[in-house]
C-alpha cells in the first residue's frame, strides 16, 4: 500500500519507460552501485543502489546521489520501516541535493521502485509506483510498505543475499497536473484563463470563444474609444479583456465588464443562459460599432438568412417572410446527431383542425408550415435544446439524449437559393471550432469550453478553457466525449465483473463551427499588431492608474491621514461648533507616520500657502458634552516626535488627526503661548435682522482679561459702534447657551482652550423671528429638512423638499406640505419611511400617535437608520374622515363587460356590503335616469373573476388602494332554465408554455341546455360588439388550472362537466390599445401609457 511521507497531493502516473537489466548479485564484500544509465536531458533514466549490512541498520539510510540530467536522487530507507509499518522495509525516492536548487524548481516525475532478486537478475519483486511533483520543500516521496520482513527473510528468495539488498528506481520525466500550483497555462498551451467571480463560467466559456475569433477580436480592439467611464462602457471593458488575454501571464478577471453589465454580486453569483448573453452583448457591440470603421461585423460574422413559409394544402395560396438569425436551437430529443437535428429544424408542419392557418381572403385553411435557409453565416453558433420544458414533471428538466457531432459537416443539402436573397459564395462546409460543455443538471453545474487554437497560422490544437486552468486535449475528448447519452462502467462484486450504463450529465450545449473554407482568416492566431496603439496605451494607463491604487492601498498603513481645517472652513460653517467634519471640511494631508510631525509644515504650507514660520497646531479633542474644538495645541518640541506618537499623545487613535491650523498674525494671535495665562478662545456674531451666525475670528487673550474686551477688540468687524450695548453668550453646546457677564474675566467664567463666545446687539428690531442668540441656536438645533415624496409614484415622480422644525406638530407640518402643494391640507395623508425597505411603511400614519415631527421621523427600533423621508396622498374626502369611515372604488361594468363609470364612496367602517350595493344603485340609477336593477360586486385578479361578494358581509376585506368591480346582474341569470349553467368567461393570450396569459376583463355568462356552439358564439360576439371578421380568428377553450382544451365545433357548451374553478376561455391577441389590461385599477390602461411614463423601458424590452 502507498504512504504519502509527506501530505502532498500526487498527480495522475504517466507510463514508465522500458526496464534496463538488472545488474549482478552481489558478493559478501561491500561492492560499489552500478554507474547510472546514461540519462536524457530530461531527468529520465534508472540506476540501482544496495543497501549491506542489513541486519545492522536500524536507523534510516541514505544511498549515493545519483544524477540523471540536472538532478541528484538518492533512495532513503527505512530497514525497520517507517510511521509505525514496522512489518515493511519503506523506501523512498528523494532530491539528494535541494539546497543547490532555485527556489522556485520543481519536477515532476513517474517513478518506480523494486527490489531485486540478486539469485535471478531478471526478476525483481511486484514493482511500487507513483507520480510526484518535487519541490525544494517536497523533496521526497515514496512508500512505507514498501516489502514485507517476512518475504525478505525466506530462505533462498534471493530478495537479501549476504546481509545486502538491492533496490531499483526507474525514473521518467511526467506531464505537470493542470491542478499543480506549478501549472503555467500560458507556458503549456499559449492561453490563459478567466477568473470565476462565482458563478461566472458560462461567460468565461463564451468570451473564450468570442476573443479566439480573430475577425472578432480585432473588431473589437477597432471599436472607438470614447470618454464614457469604463465601468459602463462595456465595448472599453470587454477590449480590456482581450488585451489581457493576449498578453498576461496570469488569469484575467472579469470584474470590470461584468459592472459594465450593470450587474451587481448577486447577478455574478447567479448562473445566465449563454445563448441570452451572446445575442445581448453582440446587440450591444453592433450599436457601438455604428458608424465606425468596423460597423457591421457582427451581422457579416454571425447573421445568416431563412425563409418562412405557409403553404395553403387546398387553395392557391403562400405567405412568404425572409428572417435573419444569428444563432440556430436546434433539438437534442430525438435526434441521434447533428443532421437529424438540421432536419428537424426544416421540418414541414401540418395546419388542421383547432390549428388551421387564417389565409387572407380564404377563411381558415389546411396548411404546411416551415422554413429553409437561404444563407448561413461565416461563424454558425449552434444552440442545443439541452433545457426543456416537461408537462409531466411541470417543470424544466435537462435532456442529457446522446447527439453525435464531427470535425466537419456539409450544410450544402439545407441551403435554398430563393431570388430574394443572393446566393452563398462558399460551399456550405463548415469545420467545427468550439464545443461550450455544461456539467450538471437543471438547478445548476458547471460550463467550460473545448476550442481549437491557431498554434501558427495554419496548426491548430485542442485546448480545454476551465476558467482560470486551460489544457491541451486530444480532439477525441472535446468531440466524443460530450455527445452525451450513457457510458458503461464495470466493476467487481463477489468475484464477478459487473457492468452498469450511467447517463452522462458532461455534454455539449452550444457548437461554433466555421466556414472551412475562411478557416484560416476567422482563426488566425493572435498578433501584436492586432492591438491599435490607442487602446494599448489606454488600457496601460488604466493599468498603471489601478497599481498606483493597490500601492497605495498596500502601503495605508504607513501613513497617517491628518484633515487640516482653518478659519476659511469656520467662517464657511456658519451653525453649531466650528466645523462639520461629516461634511469633510478642510484637506487631508498624508504623511507617513515614522516622519516626525515638523515635515507637516512644508505640506501644509503647499496645501493652504500659509508660511511655515505663521503656523500653530491645534488638535481638535471630542469633548464629554459632544462638541469638538481645537483644545490642545501641539508645542515645539512634541514636532520633534513621529507623527505615530503625536497620535498616542493626544489619543487620536488609528484614524486620522483633526488639526486646526491657527495662523500667527502678532495682533491677535502672538507667536508664543504663555502656558497658564493665555486662551485660545474663537468669537462668533449672531445678526438678529438676518437672522444668521457668523465667525468673527480668533484670539488669544489673557485669563484675566475680561469678556468685554473681545467684544471691543471684534465689535467694529460686526458693525457695532462703541454706545451700543451687546450680549454675550457662551455656546458650551447646542443645547447649552450660557449668558456672559460682560464684566467678569475668562478665569472667573471658567473659559479655556476651544471655548465659542457668540455677542449680539441688545436692542433688536421688534419683528425680529429670533430676539437672541439663545432663540437661533435653539432653532438650528430643531431644523430639519423633509424630503416628502408621492405616495403612488416615489419611484419615479419629483418630490418636495422643506425645512421645517423638529418639534412642529402634525398639523404644522400639513400645513406647510399643502401651501407647497397648493392642497387643502385636511385632505393630505402621510405615510412613514422604511428605511430596511427604502419604501413606504404599508399603513398611513395615524395623526395623535407621536408628538412632533422630531418624534415621527425617529424610527421605532434603534437598530433602523434615521430618515429624513415622508410620503403623502392627495384624498377624496379628509384623512380624519378616512380614520373613521372606509373609502371604496367601485368601476361599474356595462353589459358588454367594459367599464363605464368610476366611483367613490365613504362609508361607516361598521357598514355591510348590502349598504354598498345601496349606494352603488342610487348612483346608477341617478347617472342613467332609470330604476336600477340588482347589483352585485365582485373582485378581479390576473384576468379573472376571483370572488363575489355577499351582502351580509362586513367591509373588512375591502382595500382603499384597490379598484373593484360593480355590475347588474343580467337578467337571463335571474330567469334560468332547467339545464342552463351560469359559466365565468375569460380572454387569454396562447404562450409558448401550456399555460395561458390572460389579460381584459372577465365576465359571466348563461350557457343554454341544447344550444349548439355555433350559436353561444354569436351570443358572445353580440355580447362583446365583437366584428364578425375579427371574432372569426378567435379561439373558445375550455380552461382548468390555466390549462386550455379547445373545445370541438359540435359541442353543446350547457352539457360540459365545469367545475368551479373551471372558465369559459377566449383565445385571441390582445388590442393593440389595451395589450394588458388585467383590472380596471390598472395604474397604464395601454402599452403606449407604460413606455410614455418611462421611455427607458422601451430600450430595455428591446434588449
Amino acid at each position: 500500500q502507498e504512504r504519502r511521507k509527506q501530505m502532498v497531493e500526487a498527480p495522475t502516473p504517466a507510463p514508465a519507460p522500458a526496464t534496463t537489466p538488472a545488474p549482478a548479485p552481489a558478493s559478501t564484500a561491500a561492492a560499489p552501485a552500478p554507474a547510472p544509465a546514461a540519462a536524457p536531458d530530461d531527468g529520465s533514466g534508472i540506476f540501482t543502489v544496495r543497501f549491506e549490512n542489513f541486519s545492522k541498520i536500524h536507523e534510516k539510510r541514505y544511498s549515493e546521489p545519483q544524477t540523471l540530467g540536472p538532478v541528484k536522487w538518492r533512495i532513503m530507507f527505512f530497514p525497520r520501516g517507517n510511521a509505525g509499518y514496522h512489518e515493511y522495509i519503506s523506501a523512498f525516492l528523494e532530491v539528494a541535493e535541494p539546497t543547490s536548487l532555485p527556489p522556485k524548481w520543481h519536477k515532476t516525475v513517474h517513478f518506480k521502485l523494486a527490489l531485486v532478486n540478486q539469485l535471478d537478475p531478471a526478476k525483481l519483486a511486484p514493482t511500487q509506483e507513483t507520480t510526484h511533483t518535487f519541490t525544494t520543500t517536497s523533496i521526497d516521496w515514496g512508500f512505507n510498505q514498501f516489502f514485507r520482513q517476512s518475504a525478505l527473510q525466506e530462505a533462498g528468495s534471493g530478495w537479501l543475499l549476504n546481509d545486502t539488498l538491492v533496490i531499483q528506481a526507474t525514473i521518467t520525466a511526467a506531464k505537470l497536473s493542470a491542478w499543480s500550483e506549478y501549472y503555467d497555462p500560458k507556458k503549456e498551451t499559449g492561453c490563459v484563463g478567466l477568473k470565476n467571480q462565482g458563478a461566472t463560467c458560462y461567460m468565461n466559456s463564451l468570451l473564450q470563444a468570442l476573443f479566439h475569433t480573430a475577425t472578432f477580436r480585432r473588431a473589437v480592439y477597432a471599436m472607438p474609444n470614447t470618454a464614457e467611464d469604463t465601468n459602463k462602457n462595456i465595448p472599453q471593458a470587454l477590449q480590456r479583456v482581450f488585451y489581457l488575454l493576449q498578453t498576461s501571464n496570469q488569469s484575467v478577471g472579469t470584474k470590470q465588464l461584468t459592472k459594465s453589465f450593470g450587474w451587481d454580486a448577486f447577478d455574478s453569483f447567479t448562473q445566465h443562459d449563454v445563448q441570452e448573453l451572446n445575442r445581448v452583448l453582440c446587440d450591444n457591440l453592433e450599436e457601438k460599432m455604428k458608424g465606425s470603421a468596423v460597423d457591421g461585423t457582427i451581422p457579416r460574422l454571425y447573421e445568416g438568412k431563412a425563409l418562412s413559409y405557409i403553404r395553403c394544402i387546398n387553395i392557391t395560396f403562400e405567405s412568404k417572410r425572409v428572417e435573419s438569425f444569428y444563432d440556430l436551437s436546434l433539438n437534442v430529443k430525438g435526434c441521434s446527431d447533428i443532421y437529424a437535428s438540421f432536419d428537424s429544424y426544416i421540418e414541414e408542419e401540418t395546419m388542421n383542425g383547432d390549428n388551421k392557418y387564417m389565409a387572407e381572403g380564404h377563411g381558415l385553411q389546411d396548411a404546411k408550415r416551415g422554413c429553409m435557409f437561404l444563407q448561413l453565416p461565416p461563424v454558425l453558433n449552434l444552440q442545443l435544446k439541452r433545457f426543456e420544458y416537461d408537462p409531466m414533471r411541470d417543470a424544466n428538466v435537462k435532456v442529457n439524449d446522446k447527439l453525435a457531432f464531427s470535425s466537419e459537416i456539409d450544410l450544402s443539402r439545407y441551403v435554398t437559393r430563393d431570388p430574394s436573397t443572393p446566393p452563398m459564395t462558399e460551399a456550405a462546409i463548415y469545420s467545427l471550432y468550439g464545443v461550450l460543455v455544461h456539467s450538471g443538471d437543471v438547478h445548476g453545474g458547471h460550463y467550460y469550453a473545448y476550442l481549437k487554437v491557431a498554434k501558427s497560422p495554419g496548426v491548430y490544437q485542442w485546448l480545454k478553457f476551465d476558467d482560470e486552468r486551460v489544457t491541451v486535449v486530444e480532439e477525441k475528448e472535446a468531440i466524443d466525449d460530450n455527445f452525451g447519452g450513457e457510458e458503461d462502467h464495470t466493476y467487481v462484486y463477489e468475484g464477478r465483473t459487473h457492468k452498469v450504463a450511467t447517463k452522462k450529465f458532461a455534454n455539449a450545449y452550444m457548437l461554433i463551427y466555421v466556414l472551412k473554407s475562411r478557416e484560416s482568416e476567422l482563426l488566425a492566431p493572435c498578433m501584436p499588431e492586432d492591438v491599435p496603439a490607442p487602446v494599448r496605451a489606454k488600457i496601460e494607463q488604466d493599468a498603471q492608474a489601478e497599481e498606483a491604487q493597490r500601492k497605495t492601498l498596500s502601503d495605508a498603513h504607513l501613513y497617517a491621514s491628518i484633515r487640516c481645517v482653518t478659519e476659511k472652513d469656520f467662517k464657511e460653517h456658519m451653525a453649531c461648533d466650528l466645523s462639520d467634519f461629516a461634511e469633510s471640511r478642510g484637506k487631508v494631508i498624508k504623511i507617513k507616520k515614522a516622519d516626525p510631525f515638523r515635515n507637516l509644515r512644508p505640506l501644509v504650507e503647499q496645501a493652504f500657502e500659509i508660511p511655515a514660520a505663521a503656523q500653530r497646531f491645534w488638535v481638535f479633542v471630542d469633548r464629554e458634552n459632544k462638541t469638538c474644538r481645537p483644545q490642545e495645541p501641539i508645542s515645539e518640541a512634541q514636532e520633534g516626535l513621529p507623527v505615530s506618537e503625536i497620535q498616542r499623545l493626544h489619543s487620536t487613535g488609528i484614524n486620522e488627526i483633526k488639526l486646526f491650523i491657527q495662523v500667527i498674525d502678532n495682533k491677535f494671535i502672538p507667536r508664543t503661548l504663555a502656558a497658564k495665562e493665555d486662551i485660545s478662545i474663537f468669537v462668533k456674531f449672531f445678526d438678529a435682522t438676518i437672522p444668521a451666525l457668523s465667525y468673527l475670528g480668533g484670539v488669544v487673550v489673557k485669563s484675566t482679561a475680561k469678556i468685554e474686551s473681545v467684544v471691543t477688540q471684534f465689535g467694529a468687524m460686526a458693525g457695532i459702534t462703541p454706545q451700543e450695548r451687546v450680549l454675550a453668550f457662551e455656546e458650551v453646546k447646542p443645547t447649552m447657551i450660557d449668558k456672559l457677564d460682560l464684566g467678569k474675566t475668562f478665569s472667573a467664567l471658567k473659559l479655556g482652550h476651544g471655548d465659542i463666545i457668540v455677542f449680539q446687539k441688545a436692542v433688536v428690531a421688534p419683528d425680529s423671528k429670533y430676539k437672541t442668540a439663545e432663540e437661533y441656536y435653539d432653532f438650528l438645533l430643531n431644523r430639519v429638512v423633509v424630503t416628502f415624496k408621492p405616495l403612488d409614484e416615489y419611484k419615479t415622480a419629483k418630490s418636495i423638499d422643506i425645512q421645517l422644525l423638529k418639534k412642529n406638530s402634525y398639523e404644522e407640518v400639513l400645513a406647510a406640505l399643502a401651501k407647497h402643494l397648493g392642497a387643502d391640507a385636511a385632505k393630505i395623508r402621510l405615510t412613514l419611511h422604511n428605511s430596511t425597505m427604502d419604501m413606504p411603511k404599508m399603513l398611513p400614519y395615524k395623526r395623535g400617535e407621536r408628538a412632533n415631527l422630531g418624534e415621527i421621523l425617529t424610527p421605532m427600533y434603534a437598530t433602523q437608520t434615521p430618515t429624513n423621508i415622508l410620503y403623502y396622498e392627495i384624498l377624496e374626502f379628509t384623512a380624519l374622515e378616512l380614520e373613521t369611515n372606509k373609502m371604496i372604488r367601485i368601476s361599474y361594468f356595462g353589459e358588454n363587460a367594459e367599464e363605464k363609470k368610476q366611483f367613490l364612496f365613504l362609508l361607516n367602517k361598521d357598514a355591510l356590503v348590502a349598504d354598498l350595493m345601496a349606494q352603488i344603485s342610487k348612483a346608477v340609477s341617478d347617472e342613467e335616469k332609470r330604476p336600477a336593477r340588482p347589483i352585485r360586486i365582485l373582485d378581479v385578479f390576473h384576468g379573472r373573476i376571483s370572488r363575489i361578494f355577499d351582502a351580509k358581509e362586513t367591509l373588512f376585506p375591502f382595500n382603499e388602494k384597490e379598484t373593484y368591480r360593480a355590475e347588474e346582474i343580467p337578467e337571463e341569470e335571474t330567469k334560468l332554465q332547467p339545464g342552463d349553467k351560469i359559466v365565468q368567461v375569460q380572454h387569454y393570450q396562447k404562450t409558448s408554455s401550456p399555460l395561458i396569459l390572460p389579460f381584459g376583463y372577465p365576465f359571466y355568462f348563461v350557457l343554454k341546455q341544447g344550444e349548439p356552439f355555433s350559436a353561444t358564439r354569436e351570443r358572445i360576439r353580440g355580447k362583446l360588439g365583437v366584428a364578425p371578421e375579427q371574432f372569426s380568428k378567435w379561439k373558445f377553450a375550455t380552461v382548468t388550472f390555466s390549462r386550455p382544451e379547445y373545445i370541438a365545433e359540435d359541442k353543446i357548451l350547457a352539457e360540459h362537466d365545469f367545475k368551479q374553478s373551471d372558465t369559459l376561455g377566449l383565445e385571441h391577441q390582445p388590442p393593440k390599445s389595451a395589450y394588458a389590461v388585467v383590472a380596471p385599477d390598472s395604474k397604464y390602461k395601454t402599452t403606449q401609457d407604460y413606455y410614455e411614463h418611462d421611455p427607458t423601458l422601451k430600450e430595455a424590452e428591446r434588449a
